[in-house]
């Protein structure tokens, strides 16, 4: 006997097999989420000191390491800058000198204040008390003063023999130099301490590049050049801070001592140390990554062709998360909402933040293996 079967029972059962395969295949690709992790860092910094011995046949101890001095060198640079400062300046009296003669056998005084007036009527004062020696005949006795004209200003530039004569004493005469420095009052243009600056950085800046040109010559494959280079600067300006000038010219003359030190030595006690800092600070889990930082903050010349280095030296840790850490976090969120995943990542050992895309999902796959965890380092 033959059962005949309807058709709309065939296409039910076609159908609710079609379903379970779909249901399957989306229990095996169902949606997935991304959740990125910083991992957490310790930033850890110590202090150290190492030795550079510069002479070929030294021991090489504890914390020292092989260098070498190289040639002396000197620069030199010249500027010009125009200058900017101003200063008021108030009207001068010109100044000079008055030598008196004596043509008395006997000492006389001649009193500061003494007033005496040249051919053209220009009247000038002695700034000084002064005794005229006795004649010795036939020479007479004499001595010179400074003096200024009584009236500021470009009047008083007298020329020299202005004063020419007898006066103020017996058997006394007077006799003047050129008298010079008589302004009136005016702005004056001076060199300012800014001026002075701008052309030294200028300089210094120029010097730099060259000396570490020329010493980076002399460094050889693995030295490093310690820097900064040891140099002592000579400056010459042509006018100093506060002078009355339009032009300040400078010239910086650089003496330059270079010493080399074996890179990879170097680094090899840098890392040494901030590695046994670390070791005190303790934590495990940590590894090293990114270079290490290291800052030379002083050298100090030592004995017998030594310079000992005082540095700072720095360096990062992150948190490794093996591979069961991971698969134990994707089980430890899995169906878990997004706020209570979160929640959950942050307080296990080694995560510091944490980001999620769900794509809109509230709550997390119940399926680990749906669960994608990134680890990213700082810097990376």
């Amino acid at each position: 006997m033959r059962w005949l079967v309807p058709t709309a029972l065939l296409l039910l059962a076609a159908l609710a097999l079609l379903g379970g395969g779909l249901l399957a295949l989306w229990s095996q690709l169902g949606p997935s989420v991304t959740i990125t992790l910083l991992p957490s860092m310790q930033q850890v910094r110590t202090r150290t000191t190492i030795t550079v011995v510069t002479t070929p046949s030294a021991h090489l101890g504890q914390q020292k390491i092989p260098g070498r001095i190289l040639s002396t060198l000197t620069l030199s640079q010249q500027t010009s800058v125009p200058t900017t400062g101003t200063r008021w300046q108030e009207a001068q009296a010109a100044r000079g000198r008055i030598t008196f003669y004596n043509a008395a056998t006997f000492p006389q005084t001649i009193t500061a204040g003494t007033l005496l007036t040249g051919t053209d009527g220009v009247q000038v004062v002695t700034e000084q008390d002064t005794v005229l020696p006795a004649a010795v005949l036939p020479t007479d006795g004499q001595t010179s003063v400074w003096a200024h004209a009584v009236s500021v200003g470009p009047s008083g530039n007298i020329g020299a023999g202005d004063i020419y004569g007898a006066c103020c004493r017996e058997n006394v005469f007077a006799q003047n130099s050129a008298f010079t420095g008589g302004q009136n009052a005016r702005l004056l243009r001076v060199v300012s301490a800014q001026d002075w600056q701008r052309a030294l950085s200028s300089l210094k800046t120029s010097l730099q590049a060259s000396i570490q040109a020329a010493f980076g010559a002399q460094v050889q494959s693995g030295e490093s050049l310690l820097e900064p280079v040891a140099c002592t600067p000579t400056v010459i300006a042509t006018h100093q801070i506060g002078e009355e000038a339009s032009q300040l010219q400078m010239t910086l003359d650089e003496q330059c001592h270079g010493t080399v030190y074996q890179t990879q030595a170097f680094m090899t006690l840098a890392s040494q140390a901030v590695t046994a800092a670390k070791k005190q600070i303790g934590g495990q889990g940590y590894r090293r990554v990114g270079d290490l930082a290291v800052r030379i903050t002083k050298s100090i010349p030592g004995v017998q062709g030594t310079l000992t280095l005082a540095m700072q030296v720095s360096g990062t840790w992150a948190y490794q998360f093996s591979e069961q850490q991971m698969q134990h976090l994707s089980q430890v969120i899995a169906g878990k909402s997004a706020p209570a995943a979160r929640t959950l990542l942050l307080q296990q050992a080694g995560v510091a933040q944490v980001e999620m895309n769900t794509d809109g999902s509230t709550t997390l796959p119940t399926d680990p293996d749906h669960i994608h965890l990134l680890v990213i380092e700082a810097g990376s």
